[in-house]
């Protein structure tokens, strides 16, 4: 579910590349706050290689 949302994210700003700040937390708030910390470190882990 998360790597779905952060794919759409990414492909908004590719088609918008000039965004502010607000649309970044507005993602965080909603995709990245909610995750469990176990949850947010594997995801973490298979985007940072």
């Amino acid at each position: 579910m998360f790597f779905a949302k952060f794919n759409e994210f990414l492909a908004d700003l590719e088609q918008n590349p000039i965004v502010d700040e607000w649309y970044m937390s507005n993602f965080a708030e909603k995709n990245i706050k909610t995750l469990e910390p176990y949850e947010a470190f594997d995801n973490l882990k298979l985007l940072v290689s």
